[in-house]
């Protein structure tokens, strides 16, 4: 989807940001039968009639930071956030979506970063 978005779209959808999340947002939520995937900006309450809005409630998120070139970065972050973090932190991943926050800087650089805000909830014991 990344590849395939235009200037003009990235542009027509940062445009409606309300600026609550600065850049571009992927989200990502399984929907029972699928996994949806947004390109996004947080948007105000009156959003452009061309856009589709995903309403994403209040709620505890683990904020990553990812550092790194993508795609290989983003991988290994995930990676550890799944195989190292949640089996230690008490927590587990809500059911709502998963947030990606990119810059629009060079996502190529090795010092290029983005980070992942994960919905959570606390694990009953």
């Amino acid at each position: 989807m990344w590849e395939e978005l235009s200037d003009q779209q990235a542009g027509e959808i940062l445009a409606a940001s309300n600026g609550q999340i600065e850049g571009l947002i992927g989200a990502s939520f399984n929907n029972g039968q699928a996994i949806d995937y947004y390109i996004a900006a947080t948007v105000g309450e009156n959003p452009p009639a061309n856009l589709a809005v995903l309403q994403v409630p209040a709620t505890t998120w683990g904020v990553f930071e990812c550092v790194g070139p993508l795609p290989e970065s983003m991988v290994k972050t995930w990676r550890r956030i799944f195989a190292e973090w949640f089996p230690t932190s008490g927590y587990e991943c809500a059911e709502l979506p998963t947030l990606e926050i990119y810059d629009e800087s060079d996502n190529t650089a090795a010092d290029y970063k983005c980070e992942f805000w994960v919905p959570l909830v606390k694990v009953k014991q």
